[in-house]
């Protein structure tokens, strides 16, 4: 049979394990075939691409081979290469390998391209960051108080999120995201301890269900492919404002990230920098029939650039993959979102709800969420793909009851006093003419106009009974029960309700579960300014 195999190459891992910065290194390697060996070159490339070269690989016994990396390729940034033989029938093989190198402190800079903490970082704003090396002193205060200074409660905090909460971080591990803030008069750029590159082969994330926060464990820009079937991301924060980013498909040193895991069980991404410098053939994505609308969201401060709702071929009328959640926030925010309560998932908001094309007409709940945003919020509107000719698509205004045609507008700005109105809704509404209008004019319709508080059903009661009211502005509101004496008996609810007609039930007990005796009661509805009362009788 014809031999059209290429050469065995087995690289010698070195002793003690990895290279150090400025000292050359001899690579060695184990080239067999059943043909003789015609060439062996080796290839190298400091991370990021920095520095390339190539060596012709000296035969220092049957089958050993060596070649020496020149001390200025060893630096900080790491190195990759890869081995290329031939035997002497023309079959060839390509073997990738990377190693660590180790740096002295003083030698990894913040001050490389593309460091996020380059410049440094504003005052009093949150950041995400990373560590693009192991380091041998990985502690907080190690790494960042040359920077910042020592670390009080007031100057500044670093923290990760844990499950779903957020606690302060005492280490900095590479391939982890952080959230970084700072009062301080911070000193930019600085250099870190020693410690170690990483391989530049392989780097794995192993992501939870639901969000997480990863970095760039490498000191160069690193591609990163997501199947987006299966995640959503990576998004960063605060780049062109305040607010999140849409996905990116590079990661930049020092930066941090998030990530979601949609699957219900841990999942695992590897990054391979080194593939970066090969050509690498990439199958074409067909571009998906249907229509999306972007929708953004500016304030003077906060931004939401990325959100949408639309219909693409491939998309389910509910929850898939297209459908994605709105990322976590730190501080204050200007935020789209879709409720969808509905789709029964520990997802309180999505920032996308792409559905079927097979369903033409459709009304699509969006909120705008305003915290500590005090200029006016103008939401933009930008259409993708081929919204049919024949179809309207309107933003219905429910505070102010308005309707925006999407066609003729793409723009539209909203001043309130955002610390009374955290919530804005709206309705986005796309189909036939005839099916815009009158749903239109049906959701209108149904809207409250005042605050109403209804007598209860049935009264007199025992045990249970049902108070409605009716909001027609978003709202906290407070409905509580008091005895004949004025003294409070229970809380049923002290929380932000939406536009519409809502209900609660009281079930004949007081704060601490115990039933109450049979009497007179009244209840109050408080809300924005509103205050009514009105009795009821509970039987035994």
């Amino acid at each position: 049979a014809k031999d059209v195999q290429g050469p065995v190459v087995t690289f010698l891992p070195l002793d003690p394990g990895y290279a150090t910065v400025n000292i050359p290194v001899t690579i060695n390697a184990s080239i067999t075939d059943v043909n003789e060996i015609s060439s062996a070159i080796l290839f190298y490339f400091t991370g990021g691409n920095t520095k390339t070269g190539l060596i012709v690989m000296n035969v220092t016994d049957v089958g050993q081979y060596e070649a020496t990396i020149p001390g200025d390729a060893i630096t900080p940034m790491g190195i990759h290469f890869y081995i290329f033989s031939v035997d002497n029938k023309g079959n060839q093989s390509i073997s990738d390998y990377s190693i660590e190198i180790n740096f002295p402190e003083g030698k990894l800079s913040t001050d490389i391209t593309g460091s996020v903490l380059k410049d440094g970082l504003p005052k009093n704003k949150w950041r995400m960051i990373s560590v693009p090396a192991r380091l041998d002193d990985d502690n907080v205060v190690t790494v960042l108080g040359d920077a910042l200074g020592k670390k009080k409660p007031t100057t500044w905090d670093v923290r990760q999120l844990n499950g779903e909460d957020w606690e302060e971080s005492t280490e900095l591990e590479p391939g982890k995201g952080y959230w970084l803030i700072h009062d301080v008069k911070a000193e930019f750029p600085f250099t870190t301890g020693s410690g170690y590159s990483l391989d530049q082969t392989e780097f794995e994330y192993e992501l939870q269900p639901g969000w997480n926060m990863i970095g760039n464990p490498y000191p160069f820009r690193v591609k990163i492919e997501v199947d987006e079937t299966h995640f959503y991301g990576p998004l960063t924060y605060g780049w062109t404002g305040e607010g999140w980013s849409s996905p990116v498909t590079e990661l930049q040193p020092w930066g941090g990230y998030v990530m979601y895991n949609r699957g219900s069980g841990p999942e695992t991404i590897t990054l391979n920098p080194a593939k970066t410098f090969q050509t690498l053939a990439r199958e074409q994505k067909t571009a998906s029939e249907g229509w999306k609308l972007n929708i953004s969201a500016y304030g003077k401060t906060y931004i939401d650039p990325g959100n949408a709702v639309g219909r693409l071929s491939g998309s389910l009328e509910g929850l898939d993959y297209r459908d994605n959640p709105e990322p976590p926030y730190m501080g204050g925010y200007v935020s789209v979102v879709m409720p969808r309560s509905e789709w029964n998932v520990n997802i309180s908001h999505f920032t996308s709800d792409i559905r079927s094309l097979a369903e033409p007409d459709g009304v699509w709940d969006v909120e705008l969420r305003v915290k500590e945003e005090t200029s006016p919020i103008t939401l933009s509107f930008d259409m993708e793909g081929d919204f049919p000719v024949e179809h309207d698509i309107v933003l219905l205004d429910l505070i102010n009851r308005e309707t925006h045609h999407i066609k003729e507008t793409s723009s539209v700005t909203l001043n309130q006093n955002w610390d009374k109105l955290p919530i804005y809704p709206f309705k986005v509404i796309a189909g036939s003419p005839e099916y815009v209008s009158s749903m239109t004019h049906e959701i209108l319709s149904q809207l409250p106009e005042t605050f109403t508080l209804h007598q209860n059903y049935p009264n007199p009661f025992n045990p249970t009974t049902t108070i409605r009211f009716e909001v027609p502005i978003p709202s906290q509101v407070s409905l509580r029960i008091y005895n004949i004496m004025g003294q409070e008996v229970s809380t049923l609810t002290q929380s932000w309700f939406p536009i519409g007609s809502h209900s609660l039930v009281w079930n004949g007990k007081d704060q601490r579960g115990a039933p109450v005796s049979a009497g007179v009661y009244i209840y109050r509805l408080q809300a924005q300014g509103f205050q009514k009362t009105r009795k009821m009788v509970l039987l035994k």
